[in-house]
């Protein structure tokens, strides 16, 4: 990759060797300071095992990302990651904000995970962050055996804003276990707590089943606390399936 990494000189990633070294220099703790990368190229992952950039409570992304309007392509995570997507956790600082920005992910998504796992498209949590023109196209297909969130753009999210974004794809998730439950699920949100979600649209189907037990899932965003909704719009259907002794809820925008 080229570039120094800062905002007026990025750096620049062409391929998915590159886009994997920087999952693995998060993974590692190799990344230090805040900085800036950018897409060159769309980036296909297909073939690949996808390390997420960020896969644990304490391994974050935290500095800018933009995707200079490529695509990334066919992302395939099989592992027991606390947080899964391409991004799976992204920390700011509430004076230096993470950002995720102009990227669009098409293709498919798989993840199957074991434990309770976090699920987005292209973030699963994101505390302290900016997530502005992103567009996931891919069709997500999720398969946890406990708790889970899971989302097109975020699953999971705390303090953190998402404008100009859309989810154009299905959104498929599934707890296989008795006690699991689907805290939250959408198109844009799975669930988020004190953010902002503005000037976003779904258009792609949100389903849900949970194996006899709680299940909220709608079709942009699955469940807010303390959080300001505004101009979102939902193209899209949602369909909601429980086991014989299970409880849930189904809804539109929320």
């Amino acid at each position: 990759e080229s570039g120094t990494g800062t905002e007026a000189d990025p750096y620049i990633i062409m391929t998915p060797q590159q886009l994997a070294l920087l999952a693995k220099e998060v993974n590692n703790d190799e990344q230090i300071g805040y900085n800036y990368y950018q897409l060159g190229s769309d980036i296909d992952l297909a073939g690949k095992e996808w390390a997420c950039i960020g896969n644990d409570v304490t391994h974050h992304f935290n500095g800018s990302f933009d995707g200079n309007n490529y695509n990334v392509t066919n992302i395939k995570i099989n592992n027991n990651n606390d947080f899964s997507g391409l991004f799976g956790n992204i920390l700011g600082t509430d004076t230096q904000r993470a950002v995720v920005k102009n990227l669009t992910l098409t293709g498919n998504v798989s993840v199957n995970a074991i434990k309770d796992s976090t699920v987005g498209g292209v973030v699963g949590y994101a505390k302290y962050a900016t997530i502005e023109r992103v567009n996931n196209a891919a069709n997500v297909q999720v398969f946890v055996e406990t708790d889970s969130s899971g989302g097109g753009i975020v699953a999971k999210g705390e303090e953190i804003t998402i404008t100009r974004c859309s989810n154009t794809g299905t959104i498929r998730g599934a707890i296989t276990s008795a006690s699991g439950k689907l805290s939250g699920g959408g198109g844009i949100a799975g669930y988020v707590i004190n953010s902002d979600i503005n000037n976003s649209y779904n258009s792609g189907d949100a389903k849900g089943y949970c194996n006899n037990s709680e299940g909220i899932i709608a079709a942009v965003v699955g469940q807010a606390s303390g959080s300001n909704l505004s101009f979102l719009i939902n193209y899209g259907s949602v369909y909601g399936e429980l086991g014989t002794t299970g409880t849930g809820i189904v809804g539109g925008i929320i």
